[in-house]
């Protein structure tokens, strides 16, 4: 589960970076460009602030699930369920 947490936060981050950076500056944090092109476009259906909550939302619940707060395969299915 931690896996599928982890891509699903890569994928968040990633329209996070394409959506408030330049292409130059997120080139620059390594991203290529064929990630980039890709997630800009689906940044698109998401506004910056919501991207920040999403982000913030998957850090919460991954510590959380390791505190032993909730099991993370609950708390990933209510996050991708409220998209």
């Amino acid at each position: 589960m931690e896996e599928v947490h982890g891509t699903i936060t890569w994928a968040v981050k990633s329209m996070y970076i394409a959506s408030t950076q330049t292409k130059e500056d997120a080139l620059a944090t390594g991203m290529k460009d064929y990630t980039y092109r890709t997630y800009k476009n689906y940044a698109g259906n998401y506004s910056a602030p919501t991207l920040t909550k999403m982000l913030a939302q998957l850090k919460d619940m991954y510590h959380e699930a390791h505190r032993g707060g909730v099991e993370l395969e609950i708390a990933l299915e209510q996050f991708l369920l409220n998209l």
